[in-house]
């Protein structure tokens, strides 16, 4: 009896838990939306280096926008083993109302990422694959 109980209690764990380990597509969940309603309202350069190596990292307002609008949200599994780090970021507000997101501030990173912090603890992950033409110098 302890034993089926057991069996009944694993299955049962990672039948809740591993899904929500795991995206097979490195998406986040719960993104269903229209992504081409971001609306970026400014930006800024800003780098950890000293040195110039990220003086041409910069973005317009309607260069932001298109980044989120041709990216996606991804998980931290992804973020790690799928894109590069580096020190320059572009940093501004953004909001969605599909994804609840009202001027919520965000940091886009040269190596084509993105996170984003609203109110409530909310965070997304962000990447695009198909911005390099934004990103280059």
């Amino acid at each position: 009896m302890v034993g089926l109980q057991l069996r009944i209690l694993v299955s049962l764990a990672c039948g809740l838990v591993l899904p929500a380990c795991h995206q097979g597509n490195g998406e986040a969940q719960g993104m269903k939306s229209n992504k081409r309603s971001f609306s970026v309202t400014e930006v800024h350069a800003r780098s950890e280096h000293k040195s110039s190596f990220c003086s041409g990292f910069t973005l317009t307002t309607t260069q932001a926008e298109a980044f989120f609008n041709r990216g996606r949200e991804i998980d931290g599994i992804t973020l790690h083993e799928k894109f590069d780090w580096l020190p320059c970021y572009v940093d501004g507000r953004i909001s969605n109302p599909e994804l609840n997101m009202n001027h919520c501030p965000f940091s886009i990173q040269a190596g084509g990422t993105a996170s984003i912090r609203c109110d409530g603890g909310k965070a997304f992950i962000w990447a695009c694959d198909q911005c390099e033409d934004l990103l280059a110098d």
